[in-house]
């Protein structure tokens, strides 16, 4: 199995600013990747590979082009050793026609809890030709591909980003895959992916379903409602699953029945998964119950689908476990 996978993710450092100006912990850490690939490496099943570059134009059918344009200058011009957290938002488009680009940001982001470095833009990009080479990688007739994305993508907007996240890397890929038919993007990361359901959710031919934490009780708590079904053409295209707190894997298996009864109702020619290890027992900031074992067994029921499938990873955060987690996800995709 291939796995897309770049050590320029190293170059996003992020970390929250105190008032004495030291730096506080960030649960979005190089370790995380670092963690994931070199377990992978010890096993004889997956084939580390560089991502290619690709046009930025990929980006731009996704993203505003004035948004990407802004986080190149913006990182550019960070000091080496700057941290910058947006601050003061705002919905107000007048505030882009200075060249303040601290201030613009205000408007380019939706929350205060995803910082930018030096080489965030760099580890974005890199993150988003992990995403596009493994969909190269599907269209070439591999039934199953990783990306190994850092920084994760799934909460990123046409022109904001938040909850980590930058650039929308399943939701690119997707993009691409949808040049040969229906696309659909399963979301099983523990938090609901607001920037993909907000970029997909007028059309029918990506179709998005997520499980996730009920958004009364957890992040973005913006979006992630089982009434919202989507609108004009994508109407009943968007599929959400939100589970209460303490969900445990019996009732969660339960779901991913339903789900891949819902996957092949769509009959779509690729899927693509973001996958968020957050949903394990042990992840520090969610709140679900889920084993090991029942993130594996969640992904053999959606390999049974033998779907020609692209692994995104989004969230997970508990780094003793990542490595194993990925292992126990992945390992029923090698065998179909």
């Amino acid at each position: 199995m291939k796995v897309i996978y770049s050590d320029n993710h190293r170059l996003h450092v992020p970390y929250y600013e105190s008032g004495d100006r030291a730096g506080g912990s960030h649960p979005e850490v190089p370790e995380r990747a670092n963690i994931i690939v070199q377990t992978l490496g010890e096993h004889g099943r997956y084939s580390i590979t560089p991502p290619v570059p690709h046009d930025l134009d990929r980006i731009d059918r996704v993203h505003s082009p004035a948004y990407r344009e802004f986080l190149e200058r913006l990182c550019s011009e960070l000091d080496p050793h700057e941290i910058f957290i947006p601050a003061g938002l705002t919905s107000n488009p007048d505030i882009l026609k200075g060249d303040h680009l601290k201030e613009m940001c205000g408007y380019y982001a939706f929350g205060q809890d995803t910082p930018l470095c030096r080489g965030t833009y760099r580890a974005a990009i890199a993150s988003v030709n992990a995403a596009l080479t493994g969909a190269d990688a599907l269209r070439a007739g591999d039934s199953a591909v990783y990306a190994l994305c850092r920084p994760p993508g799934h909460h990123a907007e046409k022109e904001k980003l938040g909850g980590f996240c930058y650039f929308n890397n399943c939701v690119i890929a997707a993009e691409e895959l949808v040049k040969e038919g229906k696309v659909l993007i399963l979301d099983v990361d523990f938090h609901h992916g607001n920037g993909t359901q907000h970029l997909t959710y007028h059309r029918d031919d990506i179709v998005y379903i997520s499980i996730h934490g009920d958004p009364s009780f957890t992040y973005p708590s913006i979006s992630g409602w089982e009434e919202e079904k989507g609108e004009g053409k994508g109407l009943n295209c968007n599929i959400n699953h939100p589970l209460p707190p303490g969900t445990d894997g019996n009732t969660y298996l339960e779901i991913v029945d339903r789900v891949a009864e819902e996957i092949l109702a769509c009959k779509p020619v690729f899927m693509v998964i973001s996958i968020g290890f957050d949903t394990y027992r042990d992840d520090p900031i969610s709140h679900f119950r889920l084993e090991k074992e029942d993130i594996h067994l969640t992904a053999k029921k959606l390999a049974a689908l033998k779907i020609p499938t692209l692994i995104v990873q989004e969230g997970g955060y508990c780094l003793q476990e990542l490595g194993n987690l990925a292992i126990a996800f992945l390992s029923p995709f090698t065998r179909f």
